[in-house]
Order: C-alpha cells, then structure tokens, then sequence
C-alpha cells in the first residue's frame, strides 16, 4: 500500500500534457476536415447536379436524333440547307430545362470550299451512292450521271465520305484503279481521288453494266466507281460526291443524303438557371437501301403487253414478224381487289414506264405516245428521261434498248375513282426491227399505291438494263429491309424481261436460292412468253411474271439473293421489283438510314 502512495506521489502529469497536446491538434485537424467534408459535399452536389444535366442533354439529343431519323414532316426539320429549327422540350428533365436547335448544314461543309456555289445539287449531274452486299463482303458503288447541257465536262475530283465502322478495302473500278487519298473527317474518312490534269467525263473509264455489256448509247451518260468495303454491311450515312471545273457544275452530291447539326442546352431552372450545360453533335442521314427502295402503306401493280408478235404463232420458229402500231392493258379498281387488281381506295403515289425492243442501231427509241383512258382518253406524247442500248455481243451489229419515263402526274386520275372502275392504258410508236430470232418490243408501267385498305410494305426496284447471254448468270442482293415475324412474312417479285421464247429452255430466277415458278412459268423456262402478272396470257416476246414469294422471305430476314440464269437462250431484264410486308414496329426497321457521324 504504501508502494502504491509512493508511486502516485512521484506522477510529474506527462498523461495530462500529452491529453491536452492531442485535443489541440485535434482542434487544429477538425476544423478544416469538417469544411473539407463540406466541401465534399457540395461538390458531390455538383457533380450530381451535372450528371442529372448530361441525362438532360441526353434526352434532348435522342429527341432531336429521333425527329431527323423519321423524317416526319410535323417535326418541323430544317429542309432546306443553312435553315434551322430551335424548340423545348415539353418537360423539364432532371429539373432542367432542355433547348433544342436542329440546323441543316450543307452536305460538303467542311469538305470543299465553293464560295457563292449554293446549297442546290444542279439537274445535269447527279451522284448516287449504294452498297451490294454479299456473303460476308460488300462493295460500295457510286453512279455518276451527266446529260451533257454544256458540253465536255472536265472532272478533278470524286470522293466518298465513310462513316464511323466502315473501313476502305481496295479494289477499285470503273473509272479509276487507283486507290484514294485518305483522311480523317467526323468520326470517318474521306476517300478522295484527283485528276490531275482534270478528265473529260465522257472520257472516263466505263464499267461493264450487271450483264457483262458496255452500253452502247446511254441518257444521261453513266459512269461508275466501285470499291470493297468492311464489314459487310451497307454504310449509312456514306456521302459520295464530284468536283469539276464548270462553274455552273461545280459540285454534285448524293441528293439523298442531308446532315443535321444538333444543338443541346440544359438549364437548371430549380436553382434558378444557375448552371447550364450544353452539348453538339451531327447527324447524317443517308440513302434508303439498295439500288432503289421506299416504304409505301400500299404495294404495287404491274401491267403492260407486246408490241411485237408472231403472225401465226408458230412454236417451232417463234420469230416475231409484226411490229404493232399500239398495245393496250387494263388494271381494275375493287373493293374486293387482288394481286391484279387495285383497292377501291388506292392513290397512285409513283408510275414509272418502261418500254424496250430490238433493232440494229445504236440508239434508243425515246418518243412514244401514251394514252391514259379513264372513259375520256387523253393521249400525251412522252419522251424518256433515261435511256440505255445494250450491244447483243452473240448477234455482232445488233442492239437492244431499254427507255423509262415518269408518268404519274398522267395516271393520277386513278386515285378519284372507286370500286368496279376501269382504267385502260396504251403504249404507241415505239420502233423495233422484226422477223429475227432476236426481234422483240414490249412495255410496262408500274403503278406504286398508298392504301388505308393495305398493310406497309418495302419495295426494291432495280431498273439497270441487264442483258444476258448464253450460259451467263447474274446475281443481284437486296438488303436493309425487316421482315415481319409470322404470317405477316408475306412477298411478291415481278420481271419485265424482252425476248422471252416459249422454244428456248433452261432459263430460271431464284431467290435466295430456291427456283421460282407457279402455273404460268415452269421453273426450267421461266421466260417462256407468258405473263402471270396479267392473268397467264401469252403476249409474245416479253414476259411481265409476278411471283408469290412468301417461302422465301423468311421471318426476320435482313436480305435477299436473287440469281437470274440462262443456258440456250438469250434476254434483256427492264426492270425487277419485289414487295415485302414491313415490321414497322420493330426496332430495326429504320426508314431512313443513319448515323450518329460526330458527338
């Protein structure tokens, strides 16, 4: 015990020193990590705060991305270049307020300098830009046609703008074998090929059409450039485009093809508009897929008839003797319409003719005369806005040609009548050479309608005049589309081909893969004279054939694969044109295709 006194009385208080150092340095330390923590915490606020305004800006951004992407006339789009669109969006987001600006900039802007040029793509040369899609590769194509206003037309350019995904393979053709120059532009590249000195358009290289031939004589003048793409898809947003040394044809691009510049601005209106965010991106929207595609509430008919025929009919020659002054054919209004017949409520929204024959000059026939006869007949003379002679390379000497007009302002009465109504059309003065094996003429229009009665479908037209020799097959795809699921899965595939022969066999179309045929049309002759479009009559020497396709257009099917082939004999395709259901609810179906193109 006494021990213990003894120790307590030698305590010197180092314990209380060191308490009281430590609950001052802790005063020291509390204060600035409490304001350090305050400080935390309102910059957590704040970050808080920006993630909710980049959410906002989001929203706006897929608003304004949504509205380009329909192309719906209510959203009010900016159509003209250098115009522009400023809205809010009707909710406040997160507590902000979202502005929206939506400005149509120039396709080239950024990517040539033309000063006073204008916005305008000029009428006597025009850019088209597409993809053929295949078995796990892709070619991208560019069309360039002239119609020769000013005479020799000097080039300097042409390029193609890839966007972001899409990578320039090699490979190219056509007018040029030369690979590009390449840079980087928004997220993608710019392919550009110079002609220095500038080239001739005329004098630029052709490349042979879908059937091996070169055109002999073509409106307007076409040439082409091709070159391999990665990945084997079609590259939306891809904008082609040519320079020239004419003043007045400065420039042309893909008319298809429209960017949207995209502005967002976030408000915070809960604080009193103390903190704004803002954020930019550009959008492109391009050309529909395939060679030639739209999307119609309604479908299509097809009608035409021969203008050459074989005086009798003889099966063992099959040589048409007689060219007709005219040929007629009719298509029918019904409220209980079919596959030949038109619904009570149908609008014609596109006609497109086409007329081709056989005769040995290197040119084409393009004045006919077409009358429309609606219980008044209206004759009009109509003259081709795009022609093209083939050279048949197995008969030296020989050509054949193909001519297309657009008639529908002609045919538009059909829209004003109604059920049982009759409407005839006829086809006149078309020159063709007769009494050969090769001796054809024929016609057909093709009426695209819009129907409240009809479901949506996408139709693909392709319209390069073909022609085939013996033993040649051609292959064409067609991609970008969306099948619907089930029995909505539903198709129908129409030919215009010349010089079809009941005598010659061994002629055939497939889709993907599987031979077409039905009553009219076996599989192994399938060009044989005789024209299930209009009802299984023989019209001689053309055939106009539609084909139920339903089999071969599968449920949620992306692309087709059509092969035309021929052993023995001989033909020229116009035109092919095959309808499909449209899944318009599903996700995937996109009526103009885009690209986000930089963010």
């Amino acid at each position: 015990m006494r021990g213990i006194l003894k120790a307590g009385k030698r305590e010197s208080g180092h314990v209380l020193a060191l308490a009281l150092v430590l609950l001052g340095l802790g005063g020291v330390i509390i204060g600035p990590f409490l304001c350090y923590m305050e400080a935390g915490m309102r910059d957590s606020d704040s970050r808080q705060d920006k993630m909710l305004q980049f959410y906002a800006l989001e929203a706006g951004l897929e608003d304004a991305i949504n509205k380009a992407w329909m192309g719906d006339p209510d959203s009010d789009l900016p159509i003209d270049s250098g115009t522009q669109t400023n809205y809010t969006l009707s909710e406040d987001v997160n507590g902000n307020q979202v502005d929206v600006s939506i400005e149509n900039v120039w396709a080239l802007s950024g990517l040539e300098e033309a000063p006073g040029y204008g916005f305008e793509i000029p009428s006597g040369l025009t850019v088209v830009g597409y993809a053929q899609v295949g078995t796990g590769s892709a070619m991208y194509v560019v069309e360039f046609y002239y119609d020769q206003s000013v005479g020799d037309l000097p080039i300097n350019k042409v390029a193609v703008w890839l966007p972001s995904g899409f990578e320039y393979m090699g490979s190219p053709n056509g007018i040029t074998d030369q690979d590009p120059v390449e840079n980087a532009f928004r997220g993608g590249t710019t392919l550009v090929w110079e002609f220095d000195p500038s080239v001739n358009f005329e004098d630029l290289p052709i490349l042979a059409a879908g059937g091996g031939f070169q055109p002999g004589t073509e409106f307007p003048i076409k040439r082409v450039l091709t070159f391999e793409i990665s990945p084997a898809e079609n590259p939306r947003g891809a904008l082609p485009w040519i320079r020239t040394d004419e003043p007045s044809l400065l420039l042309s691009w893909d008319s298809e093809y429209t960017i949207y510049k995209i502005g967002v601005t976030a408000t915070d209106i809960i604080n009193g508009g103390q903190a704004e965010s803002t954020n930019e991106a550009y959008v492109a929207r391009g050309r529909p897929y395939g060679h030639n595609v739209t999307q119609v509430q309604g479908d299509y008919r097809a009608l035409g008839n021969s203008l050459m025929i074989d005086t009798p009919p003889s099966s063992s020659s099959g040589i048409r003797d007689t060219l007709l002054a005219e040929s007629s054919a009719t298509i029918e209004k019904r409220a209980d319409y079919t596959d030949l017949t038109l619904p009570e409520d149908a609008e014609v929204e596109m006609a497109y003719l086409y007329w081709s024959a056989w005769w040995r000059n290197d040119a084409a026939d393009t004045d006919v005369t077409f009358t429309f006869d609606d219980g008044t007949p209206e004759i009009t003379n109509v003259t081709a806005s795009r022609y093209i002679v083939a050279d048949n390379v197995e008969n030296p000497g020989s050509y054949s040609y193909s001519c297309f007009a657009d008639v529908t302002e002609l045919v538009s009465d059909i829209g004003d009548g109604g059920d049982g109504d009759i409407y005839t059309i006829t086809l006149g003065g078309v020159d063709g050479l007769t009494n050969d094996s090769w001796s054809y003429a024929g016609w057909s229009l093709i009426i695209i309608y819009s129907s409240p009665s009809e479901k949506a479908h996408q139709l693909y037209l392709y319209d390069d005049f073909l022609y085939s020799g013996e033993y040649q097959e051609h292959m064409l795809s067609i991609e970008g589309f969306q099948a619907p699921d089930g029995e909505e899965s539903t198709g129908r595939l129409t030919c215009f081909v010349g010089e079809g022969d009941e005598r010659w066999t061994n002629d055939y179309i497939e889709l993907n893969g599987v031979k077409l045929e039905d009553a009219t049309n076996p599989r192994t002759n399938v060009w044989n004279g005789q024209s299930s479009g209009l009802g299984g009559g023989f019209i001689d020497g053309v055939d106009i054939d539609t084909f139920n396709v339903s089999d071969q257009i599968n449920p949620g099917d992306t692309s087709a694969t059509m092969k035309l082939g021929t052993a023995n004999d001989s033909w020229n395709l116009v035109y092919t044109i095959l309808s499909f259901r449209s899944d318009v609810t599903a996700e995937s179906w996109e009526p103009y295709p885009m690209i986000i193109i930089s963010y």
